[in-house]
């Protein structure tokens, strides 16, 4: 478990995969930005128990308040094969969670904690232009905004300008100054 001031990090447990199935099939909640997609629930487990969500080239890990309860989960994967590199995504679940850092947080450690374990030299990201927090929460954490892929996102029945987000790694924060050592 990775342990921030007011968020802890840790992979997906068996007993989380009702709650977590809940909440990915929760459209209302899942903001205006999210895409849309959903797995089947028997598909879903089944990814469970051959991989646990995680894996050399994708994972999620939960984000966890300080009382210990899932708000969010944060993930890695690869998007593009030629690069040296992952893209990263993330969502606080509830819309009362939103707002308060936590999202901020969870991806400083994330990205530190990628870039001490994997060898990579860059982690991007993208989001709609008009997702302002996601854009706000990519800044906190020193990615920088590098161009934009054209109509690249169908969303909401049209397609959408994403904007190109990355970090490389001696940009990051050093992961032994985001945890708290016990």
């Amino acid at each position: 478990m990775l342990r921030g001031k007011t968020i802890s990090l840790r992979t997906v447990r068996e007993n989380d995969l009702d709650h977590l199935y809940s909440v990915l099939c929760d459209f209302e909640n899942r903001g205006a930005y999210d895409t849309l997609g959903i797995l089947a629930e028997p598909l879903f487990k089944k990814d469970f128990f051959e991989t646990g969500f995680w894996q050399d080239n994708r994972g999620t890990m939960l984000i966890l308040n300080k009382e210990d309860s899932i708000i969010g989960s944060i993930s890695f994967f690869k998007s593009i094969p030629y690069f040296n590199g992952f893209e990263v995504g993330f969502v606080i679940h509830n819309s009362e969670d939103r707002g308060k850092g936590y999202t901020s947080e969870a991806a400083n450690i994330f990205v530190a904690y990628l870039f001490e374990v994997k060898e990579i030299n860059r982690l991007q990201a993208t989001t709609l232009p008009e997702n302002t927090a996601s854009i706000r929460v990519l800044e906190k954490c020193g990615f920088i905004l590098e161009g934009k892929a054209r109509k690249a996102m169908f969303h909401k029945g049209e397609y959408k300008d994403v904007n190109v987000y990355s970090i490389l790694r001696n940009e990051s924060k050093k992961l032994q100054d985001l945890i708290l050592s016990k």
